[in-house]
């Protein structure tokens, strides 16, 4: 049985074509460990298995095919207006609070 050769996260990012953030969340998919000093090292089958995998993929969608976004229904106009006005309601209402006012205020400034 051969030794598992193993890889670290900058030659798996550069095999795959990605950048090292991504390969790192790709690593327990790709059944990468973690050292004793912390770092991940990548088993080099499941590596080229992946890119394999990537290379003979679905084919890319073309920006033609992309989906269209449409306009929302009217109705959702009067509930999108209703919102943003509790929204207002609500900061007006957070600021408030923050200042110190609230409904007790005498007006002594000392927002008891």
């Amino acid at each position: 049985m051969a030794e598992t050769q193993w890889l670290t996260t900058a030659q798996v990012a550069a095999m795959l074509g990605v950048s090292e953030q991504r390969a790192r969340q790709l690593a327990k998919r790709l059944g990468a460990i973690r050292t004793s000093d912390r770092l991940l090292i990548w088993p080099r089958d499941a590596v080229e298995r992946e890119v394999q995998r990537r290379r003979t993929g679905a084919p890319r969608i073309e920006p033609e095919q992309t989906r269209k976004v449409r306009a929302a229904d009217e109705s959702l106009h009067e509930i999108a207006d209703t919102l943003k006005g509790i929204l207002t309601t609500l900061e007006a209402l957070r600021r408030a609070v923050e200042r110190g006012k609230d409904a007790e205020d005498d007006g002594d400034g000392q927002g008891r």
